[in-house]
């Protein structure tokens, strides 16, 4: 499996920033923003939520729609050029949506205290996680509340071989064209590609935060398996 230098990440990802929401469009057919949607299905009116790895905020804002003006949301990446984005995307949200923060941070060390979220959600962060995977465990598991949530959506591979074979393909062929027409010299290469193909099924992943105390609720193969939501909560 890669495991990037967290460094290394966090310069990509600054120089991606710009072209980071085109991508996502293209690259899923617009199948993100649904996918989104389903990952903070579960925040409630009130709560707090933790976005971790935040990127431009659009999971961000989906949670501080569920959770409503008592609630409250912080989106936390370590790409100061996604946070300026994310920032400047809410300046115009409208009544009935939670107060957002955002904060610089490293998944393997937030600036928060112990039990400070009732729900922390992620979208298309932990195959980035890789090197630091331990240790931004342990940090889901420390600022979660008793009781508290994590939804945690990545990119995946479909089971079936027809599927299967035509995802090989999308992401040989169709996924390096659309990256160099959306991001232009800022396209990261083979990254994407290569972390989709190596990264660990869900359930093995899902075991990082269970040696942390947290149980594996629900995992939710969505489009056909091509992305995948794990849904976990600390007792």
């Amino acid at each position: 499996m890669i495991e990037p230098r967290p460094d290394a990440v966090e310069g990509m990802f600054s120089t991606l920033a710009p072209a980071y929401d085109r991508f996502n469009r293209l690259s899923s057919l617009g199948l993100d923003a649904a996918w989104r949607r389903r990952t903070v299905s579960r925040v409630r009116p009130g709560q707090r939520v933790l976005d971790l790895g935040c990127g431009t905020g659009d999971l961000s804002l989906a949670a501080a729609r569920r959770a409503g003006p008592s609630g409250r949301v912080t989106g936390a990446d370590f790409a100061a050029p996604m946070l300026e984005l994310a920032a400047a995307k809410s300046a115009g949200t409208g009544p009935g949506v939670a107060p957002l923060d955002w904060v610089r941070a490293s998944a393997d060390a937030l600036p928060f205290p112990d039990a400070s979220f009732d729900v922390v959600v992620s979208a298309f962060v932990l195959r980035s996680l890789a090197g630091i995977r331990g240790a931004a465990a342990r940090e889901v598991a420390r600022v979660l509340a008793p009781g508290g949530t994590a939804c945690l959506l990545e990119l995946a591979r479909p089971r079936g071989a027809v599927l299967g074979a035509l995802h090989g393909w999308y992401l040989a062929a169709a996924i390096p064209v659309i990256g160099r027409i959306a991001a232009g010299r800022r396209w990261p290469g083979a990254y994407l590609t290569e972390t989709i193909r190596e990264f660990p099924e869900p359930e093995e992943y899902a075991s990082w935060f269970k040696e942390e105390g947290l149980q594996c609720e629900t995992i939710e193969r969505l489009s056909g398996g091509i992305a995948c939501l794990v849904a976990l909560r600390r007792a």
